[in-house]
């Protein structure tokens, strides 16, 4: 869109994800558009002859394995099934592969916008190595921290910008210093709402033990469930008029404080200044905008629920009952859902053979933790055993659960497998 702004041509582009590129399409009707991993793009071997002669090649690899949030270093050189369309792919490796469709192209100028998470721990290589080889491939190379509340934008939303352009045209350095004034929410608000989603019942919950000045929910939780470690609700925002919306994210909540709800779509369009109308294609508001971190689908209850129920038609088991809960915490034994699972595993125990669970992290933040809990629990006694299956999106690790070497291999999401044995005559 600020291309077009700015007066550019938009002749084409390369998109993986179906919806994504729905939406893409639809907005801008691009002249060449290619719905394909870009690894494919790049061995095309009859590509339009105006795409080896673009003034701006701009690209945003997938940033999942390089966020700040989330097992970043535990995903990093993993093949995996992020949602970036849904394939099974090592996602650090397309900055590389960015690189290398720089090279089949070589654009006058390259743009690549990442999350800072890339110039960040272990991830600084990565930064490195995208330097180097734009550089060996003709290209002066300047690195910027951008944050876009500096920008115009009502978001403070900041990323890192390669910004590399051919040292055969000899320009000057550009020098990015952006001093617009901020724009807060309250500036954008939808006042009185109606088209937000309703709030989960776990934040309603913990609502009333937010203080003003609050970023997030995680004291309220704490105060909660009168607690003194602060280990969950992170990710759930508090939005208030006199501050520059927080950064946009696919997955987690924000809530408005003034009137105690969840953002409505409208202020999802605003904060990511998009057209007012921008058609969406009936794809989720916030997936398009936000587009970064951990979508719903693979996360929500929902679909966790999925999941479970297809893990079972493909491994014979009868479903008994299904048992939910909506958030982590560390002392989940006395939670009532967990509870309500026991006494049924109890007053059942003649027929059940076997307890699933989904994303094992919504139960305890360590799974060696999670495993000596169950083992020590009075009411499963001996009568459960652990099987050490663990289960991650499309394959079975088998292994010692204490051991953490297994644990660092395991990633979202993950079913624990607890098998009963009959008592002997």
């Amino acid at each position: 869109m600020g291309y077009k702004l700015a007066g550019f041509n938009h002749l084409g582009g390369v998109e993986i994800d179906p919806k994504m590129a729905k939406v893409y399409q639809k907005n801008h009707q691009p002249k060449h558009f290619f719905l394909e991993d870009i690894r494919d793009f790049n061995l095309r071997e009859n590509l339009p002859e105006e795409l080896f002669d673009l003034d701006i090649l701009d690209g945003s690899p997938p940033c999942s394995t390089f966020s700040m949030s989330g097992h970043r270093e535990q995903t990093r050189g993993k093949e995996k099934i992020f949602k970036e369309g849904q394939k099974k792919q090592i996602l650090d490796e397309l900055v590389f592969v960015f690189c290398d469709t720089v090279e089949k192209l070589l654009p006058k100028v390259v743009i690549m916008e990442n999350v800072p998470g890339l110039i960040a721990g272990k991830a600084k290589k990565y930064a490195i190595e995208v330097y180097d080889r734009l550089n060996n491939l003709g290209y002066k190379v300047q690195l910027f921290r951008l944050n876009a509340a500096t920008m115009g934008v009502p978001q403070a939303r900041e990323r890192i910008f390669f910004i590399a352009r051919k040292k055969q045209f000899n320009w000057d350095d550009l020098e990015l210093d952006f001093k617009e004034p901020p724009i807060y929410f309250g500036d954008v608000v939808e006042k009185n709402a109606t088209s937000h989603k309703p709030l989960r019942d776990s934040i309603v919950k913990r609502r009333p033990f937010v203080q003003y000045g609050d970023q997030n929910l995680k004291f309220a939780d704490a105060k909660y469930r009168n607690l003194t470690t602060f280990n969950a609700f992170f990710s759930t925002y508090v939005i208030y008029d006199h501050i520059v919306a927080p950064t946009l994210t696919s997955s987690g909540a924000n809530v408005y404080y003034n009137e105690v709800r969840n953002l409505s779509d409208t202020e999802y369009i605003r904060i990511s200044s998009f057209p007012t109308d921008y058609d969406f294609c009936g794809t989720d508001v916030r997936y398009v905008c936000g587009m970064n971190e951990q979508a719903e689908k693979g996360f929500s209850l929902r679909h966790q629920k999925e999941q479970l129920e297809n893990y079972c038609n493909q491994n014979g088991y009868t479903i008994m009952a299904h048992f939910q809960d909506d958030y982590s915490a560390k002392n989940f034994s006395a939670r009532p859902e967990f509870q309500k699972l026991l006494r049924f595993a109890k007053a059942n125990q003649n027929k059940v053979d076997t307890l699933l669970f989904l994303k094992w992290d919504r139960f305890s933040r360590n799974i060696e933790a999670a495993y000596r809990m169950i083992l020590a629990n009075e009411l499963l006694e001996e009568r459960c055993k652990f099987y050490n299956h663990l289960y991650s999106n499309s394959h079975i690790i088998q292994g010692d659960i204490t051991n953490d070497e297994v644990y660092n291999k395991i990633d979202y999401p993950i079913i624990g497998l607890l098998q009963h044995e009959q008592a002997k005559a």
